[in-house]
Formats: C-alpha cells, structure tokens, sequence
C-alpha cells in the first residue's frame, strides 16, 4: 500500500487556496479503493481537507487555506493480518485477529470458507479456524484489484493450497514476476507448476505476452525443511515463515531484515501462537 499512498499524496501536493474554485483532479483517471486509502482521505476529511470521490471513481481536492491536527486510530494491517490467519490455518490452528475490520478482509474470508475453514467476526475482532479432522478443500483463487483477492495475499495462500486436498490453481493477473518464490517451496517438497497462459476467468493484463503468472499447485504435500535465504520480496518472505511452520525437521532462514521492518515483533507473534520458532545470532564471518 506504500505505493498507493505515495500516488495519493502527490494528488494532494500544491493545492490552491479555498479562493481558488477550480478544483483538483487527482489521478488516475480510475483511483485506487483500498481500505488504506479510504482511511486515509478519512482522515483529511477530519483535518479539514475538502475532498470527495464522483461516480467515476476519481478523487476531487479542492484546496483549503490550511490542515488541522485530528485523532485517528490506525487500522490493522491487513497483510499481516492474512499471513498470521494462513499460519494457523496451515498448521491446523486457530488465530483471532485483533480489532480487524470485516471489509478489509471479507474476500480472504470468502475464499478459506470455500476451502473448509471456519470464521467468526465480531467486536473483537476475525477469528479463522482450520477445518477439524478433515484437510482443506482447494480452490481457484484469481488475484485481482481491490475489492478482490490482493495481490499481496497469493504467496501466503500458496502455502495454505499445498495443504489442501486436491489441485489448487492461482492466476496473478496484477504484476509479473510474483511467483519466483515457487522454487524454494518445490525445494521444500511442494508440487507446483507455473504456467504462462492465463488460467482464470478475470481479465489479465498479460494475455499473450508470455509473463509466467499463473500456478497449479497439488496437494496436500508434505514440506520438509531446509536453509534458505530470503528473497528482498517480504510478501515472498513470510510466505517462507509460514511454510517453515508447516513443514517437518528445522527451517533456518537468513536475510530477514526486510520481513521484521514489515512485520514488527512477527517471531513473539508467532510464539503467542504457539509456533516453535525463535530468533538466533547470525555466525560471524570470517576475517
């Protein structure tokens, strides 16, 4: 979502004072709609900012003479939300969510409903639990704009499909090069094919062009472990972390810096949890 805020916040840089009626159309033509960004122009709406979306899906600033301070509590970051609900549910666990909201997720709910798993919203938060004494069922999971499956979602629910029973399949239609983490789940023991015909029903920006983008994932495999150091890709990291998780013997991984700057106290998180994981000092090099 950094991306997408740092596209917003250029829409809103230079407006003109109020005296000035002409107002300010922010692109893209067709603006992003995830829950960040709502939040965000929540909140300048609250410091005074006079902005709105029409019914083209297009922001209109109009400028005011100044911002003031406002109170405003963060929502819960719904990457990591995700990645710790596939961790218990990879693992046959359960996991509440603290204080996350329905709407950021309500199409991942969808998809582990169809997959068996169970989940329950209310006050206090989402909570997800695997299917009891039955594996998961797969699925077909096209990743697409919001409001649909994020993006940001795939490489965790990767692992969840080489748990369930029966082939799974993953088209990417936003961005190429998304499933190069693939190979270190094949080296884990996962079955996973990579195509670059388009296998989903949404359209893809990458028909015909020869982008590897979809896969066809069997399950369910048994992951053993292994030393692998992370790719710079966090999404593509804890992806790893989870199957670590999942998989039978030790994982050690290097390289995390990326993973812990995106996901603060992620090893005590996962020890709430109930995960057998910890941190250790690196060997030191060799002069």
């Amino acid at each position: 979502m950094r991306e997408e805020c740092e596209s917003f916040r250029n829409s809103c840089r230079n407006l003109p004072p109020k005296s000035d009626r002409d107002p300010i159309w922010s692109p893209p033509s067709v603006a992003y709609i995830e829950p960040e960004i709502i939040e965000l122009v929540k909140m300048l709406q609250k410091m005074g900012a006079d902005i709105m979306m029409n019914s083209h899906r297009t922001y209109v600033n109009q400028g005011v003479e100044r911002l003031r301070g406002c109170e405003l509590r963060c929502m819960p970051d719904r990457n990591q939300a995700v990645s710790f609900a596939v961790a218990a549910l990879a693992t046959g666990g359960d996991v509440l969510i603290d204080r996350l909201r329905h709407d950021a997720v309500y199409s991942f709910l969808n998809f582990i409903q169809r997959m068996g798993a169970e989940f329950r919203v209310d006050s206090d938060g989402v909570f997800v639990r695997a299917p009891q004494g039955k594996r998961l069922r797969p699925s077909h999971v096209e990743v697409e704009v919001h409001p649909g499956f994020m993006t940001d979602w795939q490489q965790p629910f990767t692992v969840l499909f080489t748990q369930a029973d029966g082939m799974s399949v993953l088209p990417e239609t936003i961005f190429e090069d998304r499933l190069g983490y693939t190979s270190l789940l094949k080296q884990m023991g996962a079955n996973i094919t990579l195509f670059s015909s388009c296998l989903g029903e949404a359209p893809c920006r990458f028909k015909h062009k020869n982008h590897v983008h979809s896969a066809v994932i069997q399950g369910a495999t048994p992951l053993r472990g292994g030393n692998f150091a992370l790719p710079t890709d966090i999404r593509a990291g804890m992806c790893l972390v989870v199957a670590g998780l999942v998989a039978e013997g030790t994982t050690q991984l290097s390289n995390i810096q990326e993973l812990q700057r995106k996901y603060d106290n992620l090893v005590p998180k996962l020890i709430e949890m109930g995960a057998d994981i910890r941190l250790v000092d690196a060997p030191a090099r060799a002069t």
